[in-house]
């Protein structure tokens, strides 16, 4: 449940500062779990039946093989030959746990996926001291433009990136919201690119 909502039926009276400081301390003593900005009992996973679990078993696979750029829910479905609605709804519970995330407009991302972009941009960040931009993000994931923007928007609004101006800076560490991992090797052609300049 999120945070807000399970506040107003629990405890309208307590401001969200407070609350949110509650939910820390009960998290710290194990009695909940807070996983991408969502409270859930612990050990709870609305996806862990075994329908379920064989539906998992074909769909990270497609989803880690679309590398920083899965497929939308429509193609995924398409391509597993399911009812689109049907695995909506299954991402948007999976999600729930942290396994996928969501990035809009339609299509989800396994955490560790994220956990890498994320790192991407950190290391971009490093080694631009006025911020880097999402043409900058662009050629060092080789996505194109227009999912750049909307994976960068994302890191934003998880509080991992700030965008100033036309560029972002890292704002926090991202390894306890999505995972450590390694940035992403720059793609051959803009390796490529990189020598043609040098010479």
């Amino acid at each position: 449940m999120d945070p807000a909502v399970l506040r107003k039926q629990l405890a309208p009276q307590l401001s969200a500062e407070a609350f949110q400081s509650l939910l820390r301390e009960l998290a710290d003593e194990h009695k909940l779990q807070i996983a991408n900005n969502l409270v859930r009992q612990p050990g709870h996973d609305a996806t862990s039946n075994p329908e379920d679990q064989r539906l998992w078993q074909l769909v990270l696979p497609a989803l880690q093989q679309g590398g920083f750029a899965p497929p939308t829910v429509a193609e995924l479905a398409a391509a597993l030959k399911l009812k689109e609605a049907a695995l909506k709804d299954f991402l948007h519970r999976k999600s729930r746990g942290g396994e996928v995330m969501r990035v809009p407009p339609d299509r989800f991302f396994p955490r560790a996926t994220l956990a890498t972009l994320a790192a991407t941009a950190h290391a971009l960040a490093r080694s631009s001291p006025n911020g880097f931009t999402a043409a900058q993000y662009r050629d060092a994931t080789g996505i194109g433009r227009s999912l750049a923007i909307e994976i960068l928007e994302f890191l934003d609004t998880l509080g991992v990136t700030q965008r100033v101006g036309d560029a972002r800076k890292a704002r926090k560490d991202f390894v306890p919201i999505l995972g450590a991992a390694e940035p992403a090797r720059a793609p051959a052609k803009t390796i490529i690119k990189a020598a043609d300049k040098r010479r």
